[in-house]
């Protein structure tokens, strides 16, 4: 076991003197306790890792050799990072500066795509975005350029896609503008037969929340990311050009039933340039920051209830940005403190499951370690299907809700709380009465951490000091 010790916060020069390596252990937990966790507080801690390794010149031999367990923790270091240095935009594609990475093109998106096309220089995601747009069905004429966009990969999503496209298309614009940023190969593959070709190739990274919509915006195309663990209750693009307008917001954003608490797996981006403007800095930051949290990294750039930093970022222009409906219209199950919904199933517009797997690729993964151990509706058969999802009553929602014999489900428009499994687990989450308990209140696991204990005074430093060598000395 180790303690972060109170001498550790008042008399660290001295702790380091007496055990620099035990220092240092400590030092490296809690780097590491912060980046997994409360990433504000990370480097404060990182900053005196590295001022060690720069004074010390035999560490290599130090991390090699030493009975301190500095090596393994600096490999949980590497594991705790969300994502990897690489994107499939280029530079140019996600700046928005086409015609200086590309001479000779010009403004018109068709003219782009025909020029780009032959373009050894444009990355094979954007060149896929640019075939995908032909494909695109009607638009409504409220929101003319709105698609909407979302990424899928691996076996437990990939099996899921035909019903939700299939769900998407019988909405209607949902279905016939949805874009897949397709992220391994057996996704591509599918996409193109059950996505009328709307599909673009990637890599698995969470990054990608930001990039499609920043490139999207740069061709002048107005977006709605939804994450893939949701269910389409009904069409939501009349709800949402109805409330962006009435802002009129740049950004709207799904939220927490019981906290003011944003979660962006449900986002509206307007294409102005400050939501370019913004959306840039935020990648950024989560670029240079690989350890950091899609959505406390989206909360903070709003200047909202998270942190990523000690100290006050220089953030871009805030774009006008609201909260999407989180009581009966874009709601959640009440797996996690704070969600939950209340009011009417039929205002139900978007169902999130909160699958909370945001950190896979990460050798963490704690948010869908967490889920599955205390999550109300999990399982580990990966193969669940139909009602043999339903034995025990231990079930993830995305099985359930895309897993029901009913074929009719996902075909038609047909109300999704008619289904008797469905039913069931929404009505499950459905609370009598909204507490105003965590309102107000900072989000984030660690709130507060920098309030350590208040200043000592010399005279009290001292005498705990000599407590402490004495209590030392007579063992």
């Amino acid at each position: 076991r180790y303690v972060y010790s109170w001498q550790m916060v008042h008399t660290p020069e001295e702790v380091l003197i007496e055990c620099p390596l035990g220092y240092l252990t400590a030092v490296l937990i809690k780097a590491f306790t912060c980046a997994t966790s409360e990433s504000s507080c990370f480097h404060s801690f990182a900053n005196q890792i590295e001022q060690f390794f720069v004074k010390e010149p035999d560490i290599v031999e130090v991390l090699a050799h030493s009975w301190w367990p500095l090596a393994m923790l600096l490999n949980h270091m590497t594991k705790a990072t969300r994502h990897k240095y690489f994107l499939d935009f280029t530079e140019a594609e996600l700046s928005g500066n086409l015609a200086a990475a590309h001479p000779g093109s010009v403004s018109s998106l068709g003219e782009i795509g025909r020029f780009l096309g032959t373009q050894d220089q444009a990355s094979q995601s954007f060149r896929d975005l640019l075939s995908a747009l032909p494909q695109l069905g009607r638009a409504p004429p409220e929101a003319p350029n709105l698609v909407y966009v979302t990424m899928i990969y691996g076996e437990k999503f990939n099996r899921h896609m035909r019903r939700f496209c299939s769900r998407a298309r019988a909405l209607g614009i949902p279905g016939e503008r949805l874009i897949l940023f397709t992220l391994d190969q057996q996704a591509y593959e599918m996409c193109l037969s059950e996505n009328g070709g709307r599909c673009i190739r990637g890599s698995p990274g969470i990054l990608n929340k930001f990039t499609l919509p920043l490139v999207c915006a740069h061709l002048g195309l107005d977006t709605v990311w939804i994450d893939l663990d949701v269910f389409l209750m009904v069409d939501p693009t009349p709800a949402i050009i109805a409330h962006a307008e009435r802002g009129p917001y740049d950004i709207l954003v799904s939220g927490s039933f019981e906290a003011d608490c944003i979660c962006n797996g449900i986002v509206y981006f307007r294409a102005t340039p400050a939501v370019k403007d913004w959306l840039l800095g935020v990648l950024v930051w989560m670029y240079h920051h690989p350890y950091e949290h899609d959505q406390k990294t989206f909360s903070a750039f709003l200047n909202y209830t998270e942190r990523v930093a000690q100290d006050p970022l220089d953030l871009p222009e805030i774009p006008p940005w609201d909260t999407l409906d989180p009581i009966n219209q874009f709601v959640t199950p009440d797996i996690f403190e704070g969600n939950g919904w209340m009011g009417d199933l039929d205002k139900i517009i978007i169902y999130h499951f909160l699958n909370g797997e945001s950190d896979t690729g990460s050798g963490l993964d704690p948010s869908g370690s967490w889920r599955k151990e205390y999550g109300r509706f999990t399982s580990d058969n990966e193969t669940c299907e139909g009602n043999s999802c339903n034995t025990g009553g231990k079930v993830s929602l995305m099985d359930l809700f895309y897993g029901q014999t009913d074929e009719e489900l996902y075909t038609t428009p047909m109300p999704a709380y008619e289904n008797e499994a469905i039913r069931a687990a929404l009505l499950s989450s459905r609370k009598a009465f909204r507490s105003t308990r965590l309102l107000g209140l900072p989000c984030g696991p660690m709130v507060g951490w920098e309030d350590q204990d208040e200043k000592l005074p010399p005279e009290v430093l001292q005498e705990r000091l000599q407590k402490v060598r004495e209590r030392a000395a007579s063992e």
